[in-house]
């Protein structure tokens, strides 16, 4: 609870904040992160590789701060990679649509991170990221998304997605 209210205190805002860790800092901002989604926006995490059977500094962390949310945020979650792409002619209407899945997505009990974003050099290209805590939230969203707006709208897209996490 310290670690929260000092860092509430002093370096976030009322809002959503991102935060950066380096190295076992990885592993803590992961960890408040888990604990505290609602004030998190996204994660940048610099050389921060943790797994449960390698890891470097990720002994500290497991040893200093909440073990069981260490292992539940590092090990056992749930990334999804890769990019979608947009016919032409229905661009317009998955941008739209994106505003609402992106809001409704971050809301989303287990989501850690989740961007969309179009890419520069592609107008049909949409890059993807995202990071839940744990197979059950990653599938979850998955569900609820075929049923959405969203999944009506983008029936026509192609997904090109590599994930990890779903053993």
């Amino acid at each position: 609870m310290q670690f929260k209210k000092l860092l509430l205190k002093i370096f976030l805002p009322d809002d959503e904040s991102w935060l950066l860790g380096h190295s076992v800092g990885g592993a803590v901002v992961n960890m408040f992160a888990a604990q505290y989604p609602e004030q998190v926006a996204g994660i940048i995490n610099v050389e921060g590789n943790f797994t449960k059977t390698s890891y470097c500094c990720g002994k500290i962390a497991l040893e200093r701060y909440a073990p069981q949310l260490f292992w539940k945020s590092i090990v056992s979650k749930v990334t999804l990679i890769g990019h979608i792409i947009v016919p032409e002619a229905e661009i317009a209407s998955v941008k739209v649509a994106l505003v609402a899945h992106i809001e409704l997505t971050r809301q989303e009990d287990g989501c850690i991170v989740f961007n969309v974003t179009q890419d520069a050099a592609s107008a049909n290209r949409f890059d993807v990221y995202e990071e839940f805590t744990d197979k059950e939230s990653f599938v979850k969203h998955q569900e609820r998304v075929r049923n959405s707006e969203w999944g009506v709208i983008t029936v026509n897209v192609e997904r090109h997605y590599e994930i990890t996490g779903m053993d």
